[in-house]
């Protein structure tokens, strides 16, 4: 896959870990990422080698509800933001972008994308989660 994909986690931070410095580990990603926590940028890494190990500075992180979000770029090749890592999650549906590149192949691109939605519905166990597909995506089924 080439493109971006968006990961969102809620994390409940206990009163005693707030307004402290911390690290995030997230390992090698394929290829760019962006990290964020409750909308500020913390971390970003252009390519793909290195692990990525941002600092959260002190004021950052709060008592209760924090929001991490991360986006991922895949340049070209096969990507490294996999579904797998987080199938034990549930869902409540998905939201997928096609771009122009499968267009000169209706047909195959059809038949996949089709593969593609029963296979994540039965990896996260949600065989009628929404699925919506934006871009150049005709009749996903």
């Amino acid at each position: 896959m080439n493109g971006v994909v968006w990961y969102r986690k809620v994390i409940d931070l206990p009163a005693s870990m707030a307004g402290k410095p911390a690290k995030v580990f997230l390992g090698r990603i394929v290829d760019a990422d962006i990290f964020y926590i409750n909308c500020n940028q913390v971390g970003q890494t252009t390519y793909q080698y290195p692990q990525r190990r941002y600092n959260v500075p002190a004021d950052l992180l709060k008592a209760g509800i924090n929001v991490f979000v991360i986006k991922i770029t895949n340049f070209n090749g096969k990507g490294g933001a996999m579904v797998a890592p987080v199938i034990n999650y549930s869902i409540k549906g998905i939201l997928w972008y096609q771009g122009e590149s499968n267009e000169s192949h209706p047909k195959e691109y059809a038949e996949l994308l089709q593969s593609l939605i029963r296979d994540w519905r039965n990896k996260f166990n949600n065989p009628y989660a929404p699925f919506i597909c934006l871009g150049t995506c005709k009749n996903p089924g």
